[in-house]
């Protein structure tokens, strides 16, 4: 018979992997890549840790996992609940009680409200893919892939959605960008070499830029160096663009990746553009852009993928153009 259960991080750990090999059996691509953004999370070494408590919910029928979820609260925003980690393979009643347990455990840990689908904070993998609008079904790096668990279902379970984004591809050539520079701004890409003295900066931007955004949540230096590990040390695959000032101060940044799944080696993906609030609207954006524009052509890159952008923002998809839509997605919340 199901029941619901808690489990400690070893347990949950070991579970939810269990867990994804079955629900991901016929797309195997998927399954690594929320094993790993799992285990990041988990990481004793990430600061994050010192300021959450979350629990592992599993739905499980004798010694199988049917279904997971994990809630955590940031003692930053006490009061919101974050669930994320959320799979099933279970029939729809079997998800229904998951969806029971995760408000129980967002009350018991003292939330009024629960926002999801968001693993921890939205710095690291959130939203529900709520469409494919295109046959685009292939698998696509540094976007998040297809849930188990659809946005029709977070829906039906009481989550209203708040924020909508979607990912366009368009091919280069078509690329609405043209050589710009701003006056007073100077466009630089980072390398190996002058990485690691722009993190500080990389932070301070970003948590400026973002600080308006639905579900924010402030981190620190040492949470953002966990959370853009992997870009800040894999500069081959990731592309960081930087824009300082005449007095050299950092006003905004861009982050961009290889399509590592395109066997042509021919995508690129247009990820994270962060721009301070005071910076805003003068053209750093479309600089930026501009300048990763022409970084892309030099690589060959024949097509973009504009990534997760956010529906509500009218100014990026307004650099970017509007190409053709092949993912939705949305987040939600549930008043307890």
């Amino acid at each position: 018979m199901d029941r619901l259960i808690y489990v400690d991080e070893e347990q949950g750990v070991a579970r939810f992997e269990t867990l994804l090999n079955r629900v991901y059996a016929g797309t195997p691509h998927i399954s690594p890549v929320h094993r790993m953004a799992f285990r990041h999370a988990l990481d004793p070494q990430n600061p994050l840790r010192r300021f959450s408590t979350w629990r592992n919910l599993l739905i499980v029928d004798g010694t199988e996992t049917l279904a997971h979820a994990s809630v955590s609260i940031d003692t930053r925003r006490p009061q919101v609940a974050h669930v994320g980690y959320v799979e099933s393979v279970g029939a729809p009643e079997v998800v229904k009680r998951l969806f029971e347990g995760i408000s129980e455990v967002a009350r018991d840990l003292g939330a009024d409200l629960v926002r999801g689908p968001i693993n921890f904070s939205t710095w690291q993998e959130f939203r529900s893919v709520a469409g494919t609008p295109t046959d685009t079904v292939r698998p696509t790096y540094f976007l998040e892939p297809a849930s188990s668990v659809s946005s029709s279902t977070w829906r039906h379970a009481g989550f209203i959605p708040k924020a909508s984004y979607i990912s366009t591809q368009q091919e280069a050539a078509a690329a609405p960008f043209s050589s710009r520079t701003v006056k007073g701004f100077t466009v630089e890409r980072l390398t190996k070499d002058t990485v690691e003295a722009a993190v500080a900066e990389l932070h301070e931007v970003a948590c400026d830029a973002f600080k308006d955004t639905w579900a924010f949540t402030p981190i620190s230096l040492g949470e953002f160096r966990h959370v853009y590990a992997y870009p800040l040390s894999n500069l081959d695959t990731f592309t960081i663009f930087t824009a300082r000032d005449q007095k050299g101060i950092m006003q905004g940044f861009f982050v961009g990746a290889a399509d590592v799944f395109d066997v042509r080696h021919k995508t690129f993906i247009f990820k994270t553009i962060a721009v301070r609030a005071q910076s805003q609207q003068k053209g750093i954006g479309s600089a930026l852009f501009s300048a990763v524009h022409e970084h892309a052509q030099s690589e060959g890159y024949e097509s973009y993928i504009y990534s997760t952008m956010l529906v509500q923002n009218s100014s990026i998809r307004h650099m970017v153009g509007y190409g053709d839509t092949f993912r939705t997605y949305e987040v939600g919340e549930l008043a307890l």
